[in-house]
């Protein structure tokens, strides 16, 4: 849970497109609407695994994780 009251989940996956191995960081935000709804954003990330431990790759991640945590959804249910 952050500041503003979302949740938010960070998980990688590894895959195979075309024959490149990829490297997939996913970002899962809740944010509660009570008493019975929630927001839900997912936002992905897609690298080939053999640039994942580069520095401007590593610096891109990071720089998305630290703008998601500190996103704003609306308060009320749209119509």
């Amino acid at each position: 849970m952050v500041d503003n009251g979302n949740a938010i989940a960070r998980y990688t996956q590894t895959a195979e497109e075309d024959g490149y191995q990829l490297h997939i960081v996913f970002w899962e935000i809740a944010h509660p609407l009570p008493p019975e709804h929630l927001r839900l954003a997912i936002f992905s990330y897609t690298i080939l695994h053999s640039q994942k431990d580069k520095p401007c790759f590593v610096a891109e991640i990071q720089l998305i994780d630290e703008c998601l945590q500190k996103a704003v959804f609306a308060d009320v249910l749209g119509q």
